[in-house]
């Protein structure tokens, strides 16, 4: 499978290769390894290179090679001679859940990334499910990891190590067929699942990105994603496997607004985010910023829509080059689009590009035949570098993985779509009822399950409709066994228990049924959308007392499109989400001319506690 891309697409691309160092192609052999043989030899090649950049300070090559090899010692210490087992990594996002990533793939094992801020009860079914034999932590998340592995012994603090740990590489030979990771998702069958892969796929996987951003050891990649979802790989492995540093900016605790300081000052190069991020981004800048390090703009993850692309036309397009692609946990980057700054937009679709290196992408009908250009069908991966499958669900594999009848594979993705006379990929939506929101893959049937946990709830069903804000959001319909309708408070408080904040629906909206079509079966597409009304809440509406208060309750009404706003009323349960969270922030700070503080919004999110914040400042 030759990469396919016309010349006019490697054109465009080639004008943006980057201007300090010369771009080196990531070739094919170079995945016939490990990942951690493949970084080894960046740290050889630039041990004084910058490697990690955080707020809590700077790794270089050297650095964070030296930890990686002293965690990994450590696991080998733990685990002697035995088969390498899962390892799980229950940290920050920072440079120490880096190096505890690189230390576990040098011993051998595969590694299992854990969010600190996921329920309990989710991380330890991953634990459970992956087979995971240790979990690495530090001090300040020893005691959370020790009560998911119920045994202290299980548990290794990596900022505790014993001094006598070697630095130098260990005399490990990591097979390219050896597991890499295990990333769990959102599952169909109300619990979560998950895809794992090999090092050698992992590293075509970054082959590809590599060679379609060209990227450099002088680059600098913006990392915006929690290390314990997929879609950061690019940004961790795109950096860290070619000599070029990632930045780390907590988004939810800092917001939107100082994010435009923080790519000039950084110097960014390659910037990858959710369309629904861009957008906020570009509404904090000023007419005056201006970002000439930037080259790449990637987003994807979501719908893209054309308006994104005159939005990135206008405020970045003078230096930078826009990438839109396909990809997921289990193909990798599939396809590739190149947009300059000056360059005619597209239509009402937006073109996702063509097949990426040894990639072919196809459209089939329903019985599994390949489609001519421009007819829809459901969208079909082939390679040799899939993802190996669903970790400990050979059903599911044999379901989305199918034989290609030539030795390789396909991917059923459940996307619709098709190709244009050119080859390049069109994409339509999905066929399924798998849910793309802020760029995570949601499947209702999870959030379903976990809403009939509730005793007063007897049917739900969860969709994605349009919010007032102008994005996807999650909406939970429901209907009582007896009337008695639960609070929002209390819906959210037993989904909290059970799923990451991303699953929990914006709104949810109490039915006397749910609709069906004249076959007797649940009609998604009659389920209305949400009405601008204050939810069902645990507290009494209480209106604005103060101007700081009703600005702020006029600010709340336009970004929830909710007409009555209380001054005690949690933004969470009005509907809010993070990036609405960030967006409000933003427009406060602007409203205001001050700073504030997104974690101190976030410990008491109400219009009270927000103007008690801002009216000290204002006096």
């Amino acid at each position: 499978m030759q990469n396919r891309t016309p010349p006019a697409q490697q054109e465009i691309r080639d004008r943006h290769r980057n201007p300090y160092a010369a771009w080196e192609e990531f070739p094919l052999a170079a995945v016939e390894q490990s990942v951690a043989a493949r970084f080894a030899q960046q740290a050889a090649r630039f041990p004084n290179h910058l490697a990690v950049f955080s707020d809590a300070g700077v790794f270089t090559y050297a650095q964070l090679n030296t930890l990686a090899n002293r965690i990994a010692y450590a696991i080998l210490a733990r685990r002697g001679t035995g088969e390498p087992a899962a390892v799980a990594i229950l940290l920050d996002n920072d440079a120490p859940m880096l190096a505890a990533i690189l230390g576990v793939l040098k011993s051998g094992a595969p590694y299992v990334p854990f969010d600190p801020s996921f329920p309990p009860e989710r991380l330890a079914h991953y634990g459970q499910d992956a087979g995971a034999a240790l979990i690495l932590t530090d001090a300040a998340h020893f005691a959370q990891a020790t009560a998911l592995a119920g045994d202290a012994g299980q548990v290794l603090a990596i900022d505790a190590l014993p001094g006598d740990l070697p630095n130098q590489n260990p005399p490990v030979v990591v097979s390219p067929d050896a597991v890499a990771y295990i990333y769990y998702t959102s599952g169909s069958t109300g619990a979560p699942k998950s895809v794992y892969n090999s090092h050698r796929n992992l590293l075509h996987h970054i082959r590809r990105n590599s060679n379609i951003f060209c990227v450099c050891p002088a680059d600098r990649f913006l990392c915006l994603k929690s290390f314990s979802f997929a879609g950061a790989l690019k940004d961790i492995f795109g950096s860290l496997l070619n000599g070029a540093s990632i930045h780390l900016y907590p988004l939810k605790q800092k917001g939107i607004a100082r994010l435009p300081d923080f790519l000039r000052e950084q110097r960014i190069t390659i910037y990858n985010s959710v369309a629904t991020v861009f957008r906020q981004l570009t509404d904090a800048l000023t007419p005056e910023m201006e970002f000439p390090d930037l080259r790449i703009v990637y987003f994807g993850g979501e719908q893209i829509k054309p308006n994104d692309l005159a939005l990135f036309q206008q405020r970045f397009g003078r230096d930078s080059l826009l990438v839109l692609g396909l990809g997921s946990t289990e193909t990798g980057p599939v396809s590739a689009f190149y947009l300059a700054g000056d360059a005619p937009l597209p239509g009402e679709v937006v073109p996702l590009g063509h097949a990426a290196q040894e990639t072919e992408i196809l459209i089939l009908d329903e019985a599994g035949a390949a489609l001519g250009s421009g007819v829809e069908g459901e969208i079909a991966v082939k390679s040799d570098y899939l993802a190996l499958g669903y970790w400990r669900n050979d059903e599911l594999t044999r379901q989305k993985f199918v034989p290609a009848g030539d030795g390789s594979r396909l991917y059923l993705t459940g996307d619709i779509g098709y190709l244009d006379a050119s080859g390049s990929l069109c994409h339509l939506g999905r066929r399924d009822f798998q849910i793309k929101v802020r760029g995570f893959r949601v499947e209702p049937a999870e959030i379903e399950d976990a809403l009939r946990q509730h005793p007063a709830i007897q049917q739900a069903a969860v969709v994605a409709k349009p919010l007032h804000s102008g994005e996807k959001g999650l909406v939970a319909y429901f209907t009582t066994a007896n009337g008695d309708i639960p609070t929002v408070s209390a819906l959210r408080g037993l989904l909290a228990t059970r799923l990451p904040d991303y699953m929990i629906p914006a709104v949810f909206v109490p039915l006397d049924s749910l609709p069906v079509n004249a076959f007797g079966k649940l009609d998604l597409k009659a389920l209305a959308a949400p009405e601008r009304v204050r939810p069902h809440l645990a507290q009494p509406f209480a209106p604005p007392e103060t101007p700081a208060q009703e600005r702020l309750a006029a600010l709340w009404s336009a970004l929830l499109g909710i007409d009555e706003v209380g001054i005690h009323d949690d933004f969470l349960e009005l509907g809010g989400s993070s990036l609405l969270v960030m967006q409000l922030m933003t427009r406060a700070e602007q409203s205001f001319g001050c700073e504030l503080a997104v974690a101190e919004f976030l410990a008491e999110p109400t219009i009270a506690a927000l103007a008690g914040l801002i009216e000290p400042v204002l006096a």
